[in-house]
């Protein structure tokens, strides 16, 4: 039944059968494959597609499934889609990584890759590789994009953009402390409106925002306003480190042996639960997603015999971070928090190829200004590029927006003019994005044309 199948919508496919067409059963239309993330080699091995609800309405994905054309197959069916529904304006990622993809997609050759209906045979879009202008393999950590979403050209990009608009929106930042608040509330936003203007479409607010009872509604207000601005809210959560108190992800046993503490990891997922169910937040920030790296709490310290490791915890924790997340709501974005210093996997546990597999965005904390140094816009570049160089996920880089005073913890802010010229640096970098620590520190520049 799989190869009649296959055989006919192969055939509907080479006539050229238009999307419109059909199908005939359920309303699909707005459903639209936006990004494929294939693999330069053969056999291939990690891929991913991305698929947008580009509708005012949700659609159920029930009857769907993915299937792909090329030198492997006449037509296998990657995924099937029953039970799921995909949210207006949403988007779904199915992968290898999570199993939500059968096999890879290898890019080394012409491939066709259908989104369609097993009982109709309807054809709902597809993505022709041989169709490209300049049709070729995608590099390492690019992809196949259709830029604009919903009625643009597909091209080959350098840096895939996994969960997010397909450049439509600006990959810039910024930290936001709770503080904040208040006086962005009486000021009827115009902060955000501002932001907006500046080219600033993602904000990463901090977790007492959504925690402290007396903040709980000015966060909603917060994250209302800034959607009806076309911002991004992400929740700002502290994962191993709470109220200035280090948690530590693993039980020590007996005779070197521990073991993840999967209670701690089911608390701290279903606080990131609750900031998207009660907030509708629309991504999630992990910080301190490390150990310390001192005393007790360097990484190292806390690999045990029996195979259980500081990284391993991390990567677990984000492992189930990201199932949980995407089995109740696909479409949240996942960022994290990345140490830059010597020697990160011996005391501090993070491992950036690792946690790529299920981070959409790596943001190392290239931090140029301490008591103690002071490195140039250089510096940030070659951070960006170590990251750039060994994880498939977005790395935004996360600058600066003061200086410390020589030898001080007392810090002055940078001119917008200083600031730009590091998110300069960046723009030329690898790097694809850039978040500003943080607001109220220095001055912000305008960062419309960064990344054109």
């Amino acid at each position: 039944m799989q190869r009649i199948f296959s055989l006919v919508l192969l055939a509907l496919v080479l006539a050229g059968c238009d999307k419109e067409k059909g199908p005939s059963a359920k309303d699909y239309s707005g459903l639209m494959i936006t990004e494929i993330a294939a693999n330069a080699d053969k056999p291939a091995t990690d891929s991913w597609v991305e698929i947008y609800n580009s509708a005012s309405r949700d659609v159920s994905l029930s009857g769907l499934g993915l299937y792909v054309f090329d030198e492997d197959s006449d037509g296998e069916e990657l995924t099937i889609m029953d039970e799921m529904v995909i949210r207006a304006g949403e988007r779904l990622v199915f992968s290898t990584a999570d199993m939500t993809l059968v096999r890879g997609i290898s890019s080394a050759s012409d491939f066709q890759l259908v989104l369609g209906l097993s009982a109709t045979k309807d054809i709902v879009d597809r993505f022709s590789r041989d169709k490209l202008e300049n049709a070729g393999p995608t590099e390492r950590f690019g992809s196949y994009q259709r830029i604009p979403e919903k009625d643009g050209d597909w091209v080959i990009t350098a840096q895939a953009t996994r969960r997010m608009e397909n450049f439509d929106a600006k990959p810039n930042g910024i930290w936001v402390w709770s503080t904040h608040m208040d006086a962005w509330i009486a000021d009827d936003f115009k902060v955000l409106k501002d932001m907006k203007k500046l080219g600033y479409d993602h904000i990463l607010l901090n977790y007492y925002s959504f925690d402290a009872p007396e903040n709980m509604d000015k966060a909603r207000q917060i994250v209302t306003a800034a959607k009806e601005q076309g911002l991004k809210v992400h929740a700002w959560m502290q994962v191993f480190k709470e109220d200035g108190t280090w948690l530590n992800p693993i039980e020590n046993l007996t005779n070197r042996q521990g073991r993840y503490k999967q209670e701690e990891f089911d608390r701290l997922i279903g606080k990131a639960n609750r900031y998207i169910d009660e907030f509708d937040v629309d991504g999630i920030h992990l910080d301190y997603i490390r150990f310390s790296g001192s005393g007790t709490g360097i990484a190292n310290f806390n690999n045990y015999d029996n195979g259980v490791t500081a990284s391993g915890a991390i990567n677990e924790f984000c492992r189930q971070l990201r199932k949980s997340i995407d089995s109740r709501l696909e479409g949240v974005i996942l960022s994290a928090a990345m140490v830059t210093s010597n020697d990160v996997m011996y005391y501090f546990g993070q491992d950036p190829t690792a946690m790529g597999e299920y981070i959409d965005i790596l943001i190392p904390m290239a931090y140029k200004s301490t008591p103690n140094r002071t490195y140039d816009s250089s510096w940030i570049v070659n951070k960006c590029h170590e990251f750039t160089s060994v994880t498939d996920a977005q790395v935004w880089a996360g600058i600066q927006t003061y200086t410390h005073y020589s030898g001080s913890q007392n810090v002055k802010g940078m001119t917008a003019a200083e600031v730009l010229a590091d998110a300069e640096a960046v723009g030329a970098s690898n790097c694809s994005g850039l978040v500003l620590f943080r607001y109220a520190l220095g001055e912000f520049p305008d960062v419309n044309d960064l990344w054109k």
